[in-house]
């Protein structure tokens, strides 16, 4: 399976190549990544909470939450930790939510 290229963001990380797309849902933001080395490899995909209620007021002590490429890096790092194989046709690996298990404001 393979994104779509438009809107895709590219990223490099241990000197392979990759792509992600974020996608909004309700109650949820769906990060999906792919490898651009090869063509159909696995698909990653997991999920992140808003972080921030509608009502609340975005200040630099509460920022609104958005998917960076620090974000992204450590992602891909948690899915080949967790048997993800982007240079393989596999069926999609799904994370689920990860918002425990990457820190979510990168520096």
């Amino acid at each position: 399976m393979s994104l779509p290229q438009k809107g895709l963001r590219k990223i490099t990380v241990d000197n392979n190549n990759y792509g992600w797309k974020v996608s909004g849902n309700d109650g949820w933001i769906d990060l999906y990544i792919e490898s651009k080395d090869v063509k159909n490899g696995q698909l990653l995909n997991t999920k992140f909470h808003y972080h921030h209620k509608p009502e609340e007021t975005i200040t630099e002590d509460n920022p609104q939450f958005k998917i960076s490429s620090g974000i992204v890096k450590q992602v891909i790092k948690l899915g080949l930790e967790n048997a993800w194989k982007p240079l393989e046709q596999k069926s999609v690996l799904s994370l689920g939510h990860v918002d425990n298990k990457v820190e979510l404001f990168p520096k």
